[in-house]
């Protein structure tokens, strides 16, 4: 007998190993002495950041999120299944995207200024689109604490 399972059963052990991906990819950073800055404007100020800094706060982004899956998960909470497949493959999908672009950018463009400029235009757009799909995950959460039943 063949037991079907979905994205629901799972999804903290999604959110878990994309964080320690995530990890993995700012300990390559430091390690390689990678001394690039993410440069950005924010409310007319400009900020720079460096990218290990940056890679540790996505961490424990991703991490709090399998933290609420897996509390979601131990306390039965009935989570609207479209919302959660929605948010994972859109916020884990973002990340794989940024990775993936970044990876050939490296080793196929060879103008180093041009791949930096394509590099930082997609990550942004998938902090962006990352950010987004983030209130899904709260109203998923906020709606099943409210159908749940007190015992």
């Amino acid at each position: 007998m063949i037991v079907k399972t979905s994205i629901i059963n799972y999804t903290y052990l999604y959110f878990f190993f994309t964080s320690f991906a995530i990890f993995l990819y700012a300990l390559i950073v430091i390690m390689g002495g990678d001394t690039n800055m993410v440069d950005f404007t924010l409310f007319n100020r400009f900020i720079s950041v460096d990218r290990f800094q940056l890679s540790i706060l996505f961490k424990v982004a991703y991490l709090v999120l399998a933290l609420g899956y897996y509390f979601a998960d131990r306390l039965k909470l009935n989570l609207n299944t479209t919302g959660v497949t929605i948010h994972a493959y859109v916020t884990i999908g973002a990340v794989i995207l940024n990775g993936l672009v970044i990876f050939f950018n490296s080793y196929f463009i060879y103008d180093f200024s041009l791949a930096y400029k394509i590099n930082e235009f997609i990550s942004i757009c998938c902090v962006i689109i990352a950010i987004a799909a983030q209130p899904i995950f709260f109203w998923n959460l906020f709606q099943a604490v409210a159908k749940r039943e007190i015992q």
